[in-house]
């Protein structure tokens, strides 16, 4: 009777051994998945928590510390039972000893594997929040109880990594990834932004992630002169354009020389005296297409540069990037004295939108509240002729979704303008 009183009460241990390392356990796990947002939102939602926050944000190395020691003492305890439990079972069910000294503790050890470490660690990085709102006051009390051991532990251990890393400072925080500043500053109950500011910052940390691709003006609509022809029309075309800057190339558009600026041509056709055009011709600073914007904008700053020309892997031009384009992508759209604003988006009462083809998918998404494939394709055309597979002709339609298509302006070359509605049905369907 004794004997099974102390099996139970041995037991009954190892069960308080087991839930102890779990709790160790997934606390460590909870807390090392906190991030500084998910952690000022506990400080917020949590007030009394505000203190044991402070203290896992002081100091996490002790607590952690802490953790371990605990850990350890839980599992060595749990060991020792699960030894003692072997022996007892012997005793009681005439098993011999050194079998039950095999298979007891290894069933101990798999218990203690699979419910003390595995499961509790991947619960807790699913609910790291929950788990340390119920965690951090009884870890932060334990931790007290063994505050001189751990402080001495910690010490040591510093110390130790000290002789391998000269780089390693003690207590240095890690710095927020771009994703969780991005969350911070944009989450209404961090600041409180109107939308234009909240879509100006959005643009901001999109920046970088940006090809020059997608803001250039295309190859078909750069504006640019030919040098094959004598000066007068050469002259006449730049004054035409009317642009501050001019892409001049020889034979064509893959053979760009450089970039005529207007005010070097009026210095010199006011001077009145004879000079040669190729005298005025700057050169052009060219980019790959899969640049990103943000280190083309660090270029045109270092370099002094206004335009570059944005060529393929085979060194053809495919497009234009001004440094008006790119801060576009930052504050919107900039219109001077000289653009002409036309609407590029024109509801009608039926619910319908005649849309340029020209138009970004990005901001016809932003506008009119669709769901465009803006990843895949720059603008309404490219995405017009990846449907239809072929430069569609007037009155073609085609089904994407809950939205129909029709092509109301194209001719032999490319769209003009589409024409988009909401309707019944799904399904991609090309008419």
């Amino acid at each position: 009777m004794i004997m099974e009183t102390a099996i139970i009460i041995k037991i009954s241990l190892y069960a308080v051994s087991l839930a102890l390392v779990a709790f160790f356990s997934g606390t460590e796990t909870a807390l090392t998945s906190l991030s500084t947002i998910t952690l000022s939102s506990i400080k917020e939602k949590h007030p009394s928590l505000r203190g044991h926050v402070a203290a896992w944000e002081k100091n996490p190395g002790q607590i952690l510390a802490a953790i371990i020691v605990w850990t350890t003492l839980s599992i060595i305890g749990s060991g020792v039972l699960a030894t003692s439990l072997a022996l007892d079972f012997s005793k009681n069910f005439a098993i011999p000893k050194h079998i039950m000294l095999s298979i007891l503790p290894a069933a101990a050890a798999v218990i203690t594997l699979v419910f003390g470490e595995i499961i509790p660690k991947i619960l807790s990085r699913y609910f790291a929040e929950q788990v340390a709102v119920r965690a951090l006051g009884p870890m932060n009390f334990v931790n007290s109880l063994i505050a001189p051991l751990t402080k001495f532990l910690l010490k040591l251990s510093e110390n130790v990594i000290r002789l391998f890393s000269r780089k390693y400072t003690a207590g240095e925080k890690p710095s927020l990834n771009p994703d969780e500043l991005k969350i911070l500053l944009l989450s209404d109950e961090t600041l409180s932004l109107p939308d234009p500011a909240k879509r100006i910052m959005e643009n901001i940390f999109d920046f970088g992630k940006t090809r020059v691709s997608r803001v250039m003006v295309p190859r078909s609509e750069i504006q640019a002169v030919s040098l094959d022809q004598n000066l007068d029309k050469i002259i006449d075309q730049i004054i035409e354009k009317g642009y501050s800057r001019v892409p001049v190339y020889r034979s064509n558009l893959d053979n760009i020389v450089g970039i005529i600026y207007s005010k070097d041509l009026a210095l010199a056709w006011r001077g009145g005296s004879l000079f040669v055009i190729d005298d005025l011709v700057r050169p052009a600073y060219f980019v790959p297409a899969s640049a990103r914007i943000d280190k083309v904008l660090r270029e045109f700053k270092t370099g002094h540069q206004h335009m570059a020309i944005v060529v393929d892997e085979f060194g053809s031009t495919v497009g234009l990037a001004t440094i008006e384009d790119l801060v576009e992508e930052i504050v919107g759209d900039i219109w001077d004295e000289y653009d002409i604003q036309e609407k590029t988006i024109i509801p009608f009462p039926d619910g319908s939108f005649m849309l340029m083809a020209s138009e970004n998918l990005e901001q016809a998404n932003r506008e009119l509240g669709f769901n465009l494939p803006a990843g895949e394709f720059n603008s309404i055309s490219g995405w017009i002729l990846d449907l239809f597979g072929r430069i569609p002709r007037v009155g073609d339609t085609v089904k994407w979704g809950d939205l129909e298509i029709e092509v109301v302006d194209a001719d032999k070359r490319k769209v003009q303008r589409v024409k988009i509605k909401k309707v019944t049905g799904a399904g991609k369907q090309v008419q």
